[in-house]
């Protein structure tokens, strides 16, 4: 076997792997939610009982594991080509990776992100996802043994920007991934203010980030589109996808290219008034749009590609 394809093998089995964690925990846990707000029997003790769980769970802690850290840095390898552009830009301390599309599974997120050795090293940020995802069962397990994911919580946030640490999230969420449609770019943005925010509260500097390549990762149900936005406002995924024929929790193949944009340095205000946050946001907004313009003419296959922002 050549290197090329055991590097790719140990790629499709960090993908498997990963993938079968974060679907068994957003679909059980999108369940139980479901099965507590319907109160019908017999989903209704099951989902209490498993919404205990999630609680408990916050309580153990799982230590790092250095094998499983090894393992997930090759997942970037089942997608041969992919390249980041633009590491440099991020500092050392005070930056917020503001990352878009969230996609299904957050490909790019995750591959040049929470598990890219450079990024990690250098810049060391934080990387926060939703909650309820954080802590179900099996997937907090798995988070846990890679160290540095975190969940969104505000006490979170707060907690390491008055640290001065780099943080990385998905301002999009859950409505991004539902609004997701093999072929096109989509984020999920203009009511999306909170980071920006915090950001402003605690003097960052916030870079758009962009993954081209995440939108040939599934293909997905497009329709109740409204409905399943409805279910997003209370945490839970809604969304149905496949990938690959035989497999499908794996992605289809293709390559990630991955851009940083530049750093949009925000004022310190420690209350900032509505205003001073519509004035940031728009900015952020344009500077996202910019980013994709910039680097779409650059890559032959994004020519023709449009940013659709919601």
């Amino acid at each position: 076997m050549d290197e090329a394809t055991r590097l790719w093998r140990l790629g499709m089995f960090a993908n498997l792997y990963g993938a079968s964690c974060w679907c068994y925990g957003g679909i059980m846990t999108g369940l139980a939610l479901w099965g507590a707000i319907s109160m019908k029997h017999p989903y209704f003790e099951f989902s209490i009982f498993y919404l205990g769980l999630i609680v408990l769970n916050t309580m153990i802690k799982v230590p790092t594991l250095d094998y499983i850290v090894m393992l997930m840095t090759h997942g970037i390898h089942y997608w041969p080509g992919s390249q980041t552009f633009g590491v440099e830009k991020i500092g050392h301390s005070k930056s917020l990776l503001a990352w878009h599309p969230h996609g299904i599974l957050c490909g790019g997120f995750s591959w040049h992100g929470a598990w890219n050795p450079e990024l990690r090293k250098e810049k060391q940020p934080v990387f926060l996802i939703s909650w309820a995802l954080r802590n179900a069962p099996l997937f907090k397990y798995f988070c846990d043994c890679n160290g540095w994911i975190r969940a969104a919580s505000k006490e979170n946030v707060v907690e390491w920007m008055s640290k001065s640490k780099n943080i990385a999230l998905l301002p999009g969420g859950f409505e991004e991934a539902t609004l997701y449609r093999r072929g096109k770019h989509r984020v999920y943005i203009k009511k999306r203010t909170g980071f920006v925010k915090y950001a402003l509260q605690y003097g960052y500097t916030i870079h758009p980030v962009y993954s081209f390549g995440e939108e040939t990762t599934y293909s997905s149900f497009p329709y109740f589109v409204e409905a399943r936005l409805w279910l997003n406002k209370m945490k839970i995924p809604a969304v149905l996808f496949w990938g690959r024929t035989f497999i499908p929790i794996l992605p289809k193949p293709g390559k990630f290219l991955t851009v940083f944009g530049d750093g949009i340095r925000l004022p310190q205000i420690e209350k900032p008034s509505r205003e001073d946050v519509s004035k940031w946001h728009g900015v952020y907004i344009s500077k996202l749009k910019d980013l994709f313009e910039e680097y779409r003419v650059k890559f032959p296959d994004y020519n023709n590609a449009v940013l659709e922002v919601y």
